[in-house]
């Protein structure tokens, strides 16, 4: 079995776009689930609504992810 990409000790995944910036944040809840694999989060990641915008945005980004710090993630959008 291969090892799931996790963040150790922050527990934060941040889903990223295509061009490496921020998309959105996984936090270890009930819905990330107990493998908390970020790539398999991140995979198919959208974030929240912002305003101004029609449709939720996908990060499309195959899965890419950083860790972030729960003090970085604090302004982060979420991700679902």
């Amino acid at each position: 079995l291969a090892e799931a990409a996790t963040c150790p000790g922050t527990k934060q995944c941040q889903c990223l776009f295509p061009d490496r910036s921020h998309c959105c944040v996984y936090g270890s809840n009930a819905e990330t689930g107990k493998d908390y694999d970020c790539t398999r989060l991140c995979k198919d990641a959208t974030r929240l609504l912002l305003r101004g915008e029609k449709e939720p945005r996908k990060c499309n980004a195959g899965g890419a992810f950083t860790c972030a710090s729960i003090i970085t993630v604090q302004d982060r959008i979420p991700c679902y």
